[in-house]
């Protein structure tokens, strides 16, 4: 449950993470949502674009601090979706939203504990596209290292990578002024916390401190996925040379932005950026 002097905390509304609504009331959730049969926890997900039976399923991660309504407002997405028959899949992080917390989860364990029920939810059986920006990126590789094959394109937008794998080649760690201290730890774990604290916590334990996702592992599996990287060579978040060492890595299409820093990167051209991710499927 949320204290209600949290709610004063982090005001947001729309596609932004606001204060959850009570487990038992369903009901408010502006997008679609499913009780995980794990877990019993309540997560919400955006459903954009195509109606179809055989349209074309691509997931997206959405950057931090906004949930899975946020792509769907872009402009020009609905449109590109109806134009190509794309129906696009976004969910909502743990502690973002509505969806609620599972204290000290990992973005490793997210595609098999949130991602894969949802999936089945929506009748996605086959294979599809993933697409993260910037905080929804290494959720992303995580999706394309758990579902392996059925992962036709990987699409990183502003991206970064895990502690682990930036240590192991020797790179600036993604996100690094992210912090969690103890106080905000504790409450998290207990459940009193404001949406800004269980977002800050679980940037930390979720990757900084425990990723359990190593990108290189898409490779370790042989599986042949084509990666399209974009990253801004003046991002002050998100450091560039995490998208120079992606695009080296993997062989990758990519595109440089310039004097946009890394809010303009990770919006400029959105429709161009799903247009190369799906002619790459």
């Amino acid at each position: 449950m949320v204290n209600a002097d949290d709610k004063a905390v982090y005001p947001y509304t729309g596609f932004f993470a606001i204060t959850p609504p009570a487990p038992s009331d369903p009901s408010t959730i502006g997008g679609k949502w499913i009780r995980l049969p794990s877990d019993g926890r309540l997560v919400e997900y955006f459903v954009h674009g195509s109606t179809k039976t055989d349209a074309a399923i691509l997931v997206d991660c959405p950057g931090g601090g906004c949930t899975g309504e946020l792509v769907g407002k872009l402009p020009g997405v609905a449109e590109w979706c109806e134009a190509h028959n794309v129906k696009i899949i976004s969910p909502s992080y743990p502690g973002f939203g509505y969806s609620e917390v599972r204290p000290g989860w990992t973005i490793g364990e997210w595609p098999k504990l949130d991602l894969e029920p949802i999936l089945e939810q929506e009748g996605v059986t086959d294979s599809f596209m993933v697409a993260g920006t910037s905080f929804g990126t290494p959720h992303a590789q995580a999706v394309a290292v758990y579902f392996g094959e059925r992962v036709k394109v990987l699409g990183l937008r502003v991206p970064y990578v895990g502690r682990h794998v930036s240590e192991d080649v020797g790179l600036p760690l993604g996100q690094a002024n992210m912090r969690c201290d103890a106080m905000h730890k504790e409450r998290y774990e207990s459940g009193r916390c404001s949406v800004r604290t269980r977002v800050a916590v679980h940037v930390c334990d979720g990757h900084s401190i425990r990723p359990q996702i190593d990108v290189r592992d898409i490779k370790k599996n042989k599986t042949n996925i084509p990666v399209i990287v974009w990253y801004a060579e003046d991002d002050e978040d998100c450091p560039p040379s995490h998208g120079v060492w992606l695009v080296e890595e993997f062989g990758g299409k990519s595109r440089l932005f310039s004097g946009l820093g890394h809010v303009g990167a990770v919006f400029v051209d959105h429709v161009k950026f799903l247009d190369e991710v799906r002619m790459a499927a």
